[in-house]
């Protein structure tokens, strides 16, 4: 897992469950993780890793379609920290049991945004949809996107 450690920092982002937050502070205590989540959340962040940071944010004002903005919100506060060349970016309602796989797949195509589609839309409602329940690529290709997306938002 060192490997892992040096490439990739996990993002996890939203509102987070307690769940999914005990999950990875148990499989992930040795790599960069940043939770990226609301200054109103009930987890108790007293016994976390070294390795692990937390931004606390206030809730937008605006939420935005499907809450596109609290997404964009808190996934650019953390972005804005990363120093590795790769992100996963991950929900914090929900865990993902091996995102080290997805590694591999960044490292044979690096200028690719990879992203789940969990949800499938219809094309006459979201033509090209991409899901939000996981994004990965270099830290500067996921900073654009949710820069442009920000930009777009306002």
């Amino acid at each position: 897992m060192k490997q892992f450690m040096e490439d990739v920092t996990i993002i996890i982002q939203g509102k987070l469950e307690q769940d999914s937050y005990d999950f990875y502070i148990k499989k992930y205590f040795n790599c960069p993780v940043i939770i990226s989540t609301w200054n109103n959340t009930s987890i108790n962040f007293s016994n976390i890793p070294k390795n692990f940071k937390v931004l606390l944010s206030p809730i937008p004002s605006e939420s935005g379609d499907q809450n596109i903005n609290y997404q964009i919100i808190s996934t650019l506060n953390a972005l804005q920290t990363i120093h590795t060349k790769y992100v996963i970016k991950v929900r914090g309602d929900e865990y993902w049991s091996y995102p080290e796989n997805i590694l591999e797949f960044l490292k044979k195509e690096p200028n690719k945004l990879h992203c789940s589609s969990v949800f499938f839309r219809a094309w006459q409602y979201s033509e090209y949809h991409m899901s939000d329940h996981i994004f990965a690529g270099t830290t500067e290709n996921l900073l654009i996107l949710f820069n442009a997306a920000k930009y777009n938002f306002e």
